[in-house]
């Protein structure tokens, strides 16, 4: 032992002091045993605080605690003397107060391993953040400060060095995410998000090396379990960073290019890659994380080419109907027509588009994308639909059901007749399908032959939120949250389908299910399957406002933000986001291999 007490004192960078786990002291490489826990714990209290004079009665108090025997004072200054004799006289210095540690810092784990963390700048490049932050994780050994985890001055600091080791591994990961190493990344990633789950960051780096590494799906996913989290234990909502990540991730934001993986994934694109954004400029607030793209999304049984936003460079007008080509998601002209479109429906190779301040109906040729015809029908116009040879159309406060022929030739009015009490309720929707016209006025809902042109049935509903027909049976939403189905049979059930959990509108039906919008948060698409009444939900947009699906079982929603998204049903997500104009967007239908979407002014 003189010897390694004389090494110390001739060569003090042969020295180490190790709390980055069990407390080692070092010499020249060979391991220096503190046998008594006291003379360990006075070295351990000196070296968190090496840089300053740790009083004599600070001292007494951690090592004894709230009762120190009488002879305390004396029994420090042995310890003192018994580290002196291990480690040298130049180690512990003796002040008028207490005493100092003298080494450098440079030989204490925890002062190099904040050195190495801090160190860090947004300058360096990636190559050598992660060398240097490799180099800062790999001094632990263990918990820090594991013999004294009980010592409430040990609870404090062990909090703090476990937050800066964290802190050093965020920082570590975003520098391999700028390296391309995202897939290699997912699985420590997985693993750190279930050791801390209220970790938005790592929340945030697991969507991204899941997105780049071709699993968009799973990305989604990873939002949806932190929101649920943070909502049942906090009650909060993701931070507005983490939901812009999500939204960019949904819409194929240019800006979430990053660089190859150093391993080979499969990728599929219909669009050359967006150049490399250097993450430094896409940092709010802390998430800091470099952000990278792909374009496909593994489902269940395919690879689902997910498509980037592309909203061209058509300027739409308001009072128009926006086209948006479904071949390559960009808005490719508009059809100015009358004023203020509540409502537009695909049918008899048509548009057709109800304006509610001038009453008239239009019609667009889908070709020629002009209007070729209008017709004023008089009536507070509400809704229409498609079916039967025919334009049906909801006359709001007038009462009637409006039916036009598709040469806006013929028009013939059916009322909806209530008793007295109810004489006064708008007709609000209608739907055409499962071999009847269906309407709703106030609290009824009225069943009509179209062959005869006149009512058969009238089923008492709670107040009706939306209206659709299809795979059998009229679907109606409700302002007390149900989804009620009732089929056409002249004694046919009301079945409630599903319970909502909130206020639902715009169902329906399309590619074997029935589709609506539930207003959770800033708005849900659900997915409801008509046999089981079992749910799925989609993020999509904010405040989505109407839905509609294409031939191909896409469904096309329009939210209030002026967007419109796209949903792959197979895989349950929204893969594409197009934005006609910023103004309200009031109905949407497909047909012609093209969406339209209802500007309002």
């Amino acid at each position: 032992m003189p010897d390694a007490a004389h090494q110390l004192r001739t060569d003090e960078s042969a020295v180490a002091f190790r709390l980055l786990g069990p407390l080692e002291i070092a010499i020249d490489g060979r391991t220096v045993e503190l046998p008594r826990r006291k003379q360990r714990l006075l070295l351990t209290l000196l070296l968190l605080r090496r840089e300053e004079v740790v009083s004599t009665v600070q001292l007494v108090e951690q090592l004894w605690g709230d009762n120190p025997p009488k002879a305390a004072v004396g029994s420090l200054r042995n310890l003192v003397s018994e580290l002196r004799k291990l480690l040298g006289s130049e180690v512990v210095h003796t002040r008028a107060a207490g005493y100092s540690l003298g080494v450098e810092p440079e030989s204490v784990d925890v002062h190099r391993f904040e050195q190495l963390v801090a160190d860090q700048t947004r300058e360096e490049r990636a190559e050598g953040r992660a060398q240097r932050l490799r180099e800062a994780l790999a001094l632990w050994r263990g918990p820090p400060l594991s013999e004294f985890g009980a010592e409430p001055f040990a609870q404090v600091e062990i909090a703090r060095l476990e937050e800066l080791r964290m802190v050093a591994r965020e920082e570590l990961i975003e520098a391999e995410l700028e390296l391309g190493q995202h897939t290699k990344l997912v699985g420590e990633l997985e693993v750190l998000v279930s050791e801390q789950p209220l970790r938005e960051r790592l929340r945030a780096q697991l969507m991204i090396a899941l997105y780049r590494s071709g699993r968009q799906a799973e990305a989604l996913a990873a939002y949806r379990d932190a929101r649920r989290m943070l909502a049942d234990e906090l009650g909060l909502e993701p931070s507005e960073d983490l939901q812009q990540l999500e939204r960019a991730i949904l819409r194929q934001d240019p800006a979430l290019t990053g660089p190859a993986s150093t391993r080979r994934t499969r990728t599929v694109s219909r669009t050359p890659p967006a150049p490399a954004v250097t993450p430094r400029r896409l940092r709010p607030l802390r998430l800091g994380i470099a952000l990278g793209a792909v374009v496909v999304v593994a489902g269940a049984a395919a690879i689902t080419v997910v498509l980037r936003d592309s909203s061209g460079d058509v300027a739409v007008v308001p009072n128009s109907v926006a086209v948006v080509d479904v071949r390559t998601n960009r808005v490719v002209g508009d059809v100015v027509i009358g004023s203020r479109p509540v409502a537009v429906a695909f049918g008899g190779g048509a548009v057709w588009v109800a304006n509610a301040d001038d009453s008239t109906v239009s019609r667009i040729d889908p070709q020629t994308r002009k209007v070729t015809k209008s017709v004023r029908v008089g009536t507070d116009v509400r809704d229409l639909t498609t079916g039967f040879g025919s334009i049906w159309v909801a006359d709001g406060k007038g009462g009637t059901l409006t039916r036009i022929d598709p040469e806006l030739k013929r028009i013939r009015r059916l009322r909806l007749g209530l008793d007295a009490k109810a004489s006064l309720a708008a007709v609000t929707w209608v739907a055409a399908g499962a071999g009847f016209v269906w309407a709703t006025r106030g609290e009824t809902l009225f069943q009509i032959d179209p062959a005869a042109n006149r009512i058969v049935r009238k089923t008492p509903i709670p107040p009706p939120t939306g209206l659709a027909a299809g795979l059998g049976a009229a679907w109606v939403v409700t302002d007390d949250r149900r989804l009620l189905q009732i089929t056409p049979s002249p004694k046919g059930k009301v079945v409630v389908k599903t319970t909502l959990t909130h206020r639902a509108l715009a169902p329906t039906v399309g590619a074997g299910s029935v589709w609506l919008i539930v207003y959770h948060e800033t708005g849900e698409i659900w997915r409801v399957d008509p046999d089981s009444g079992a749910v799925n939900t989609i993020q999509a947009g904010r405040y989505p406002l109407d839905l509609a699906v294409d031939d191909s079982g896409y469904v096309w929603a329009v939210d209030s933000t002026g967007a419109v998204i796209r949903v792959n049903p197979n895989i349950e997500l929204a893969v594409a986001e197009i934005r006609p104009a910023p103004t309200i967007q009031s109905g949407i239908a497909v047909g012609a291999g093209s969406v339209w979407v209802a500007v309002q002014d």
